[in-house]
């Protein structure tokens, strides 16, 4: 008896653990799909405020207003429980449809460009863009570790789709952001140096000359100039003892006014008659 109510009472416990554990998860996805349509509630409204007039203050209203609400569903997701496999597969319709909305508003932004360029307010938009691309990054990765890990494909495919859609209004507005500054001159091009030009082929190599061989150093030009023959009518006796005889005689003496010092003087002086008087 004792054991069979204590059987009772066990299977009692277990259905009600059962059941509340099923709760459990219902709510959670209940609540992750409840803050996903905030977030699409506010994309619509923002989509609206662009097509209806982007130079009112309500786009940037409405803007705000998204940012906030992605904000507060990641906080809310974040302290939910792990879902199932089942509960992942019904959440991938509420992820679709995000993804959609923000692909469908980024490109009515987009369309609107030319305004906010005339009203110089693209560096505005952009911002803007940044910021609520962040904080849906921010919600795509708390989501994605919320889903079944068996079904982690399907959270990496939204992110990256999320991301994707965002990231094109960044692009176009971070284009006309920087074409609105002026670009700066480009610097002159530098002449090819002579390094960068091609060089010409090395010609071949030529044999050396012989090498040549001096000449011999010529005698240096003698200023003196050869004696005179003898004449052959010269008497052939020999002077007396004490006498100067006929010539000829070489002398080495400068004869002023006449030859320079060095110079031989050939004597045709009669006897005792000396070189040079008259």
């Amino acid at each position: 008896m004792f054991l069979t109510k204590y059987l009772l009472l066990a299977a009692a416990s277990y259905n009600v653990i059962g059941a509340t554990g099923t709760e459990h998860m219902r709510r959670d996805l209940g609540s992750i799909q409840a803050s996903l349509g905030g977030v699409n509630t506010a994309l619509a409204s923002l989509d609206s405020a662009i097509i209806n007039n982007a130079a009112s203050p309500k786009v940037l209203i409405s803007s705000m207003n998204v940012l906030q609400t992605i904000q507060q569903a990641t906080t809310s997701i974040n302290a939910s429980q792990p879902l199932s496999l089942a509960d992942t597969s019904n959440l991938k319709a509420t992820t679709d449809s995000l993804v959609s909305n923000v692909n469908v508003t980024i490109t009515d932004l987009i369309n609107q460009k030319p305004v906010f360029d005339a009203l110089k307010l693209e560096k505005v938009v952009l911002i803007q863009v940044q910021n609520i691309q962040g904080a849906a990054l921010a919600l795509a990765s708390t989501l994605a570790n919320k889903v079944d890990p068996a079904a982690s494909s399907l959270a990496v495919d939204g992110i990256y789709d999320l991301t994707t859609a965002l990231q094109r209004g960044v692009m176009v507005f971070e284009g006309s952001t920087a074409a609105a500054s002026p670009a700066p001159q480009p610097a002159p091009a530098a002449p090819p140096s002579a390094a960068s030009q091609a060089a010409p082929p090395p010609a071949a190599p030529q044999a050396a000359p012989p090498p040549s061989i001096a000449p011999p150093p010529s005698s240096p030009p003698s200023n003196s100039q050869p004696p005179s023959p003898l004449p052959s009518n010269l008497p052939s006796s020999s002077p007396p003892k004490g006498s100067i005889g006929p010539g000829p005689y070489t002398m080495m003496m400068p004869i002023p006014g006449t030859f320079e010092a060095g110079v031989t003087c050939i004597c045709m002086c009669p006897p005792v008659t000396a070189c040079g008087s008259s």
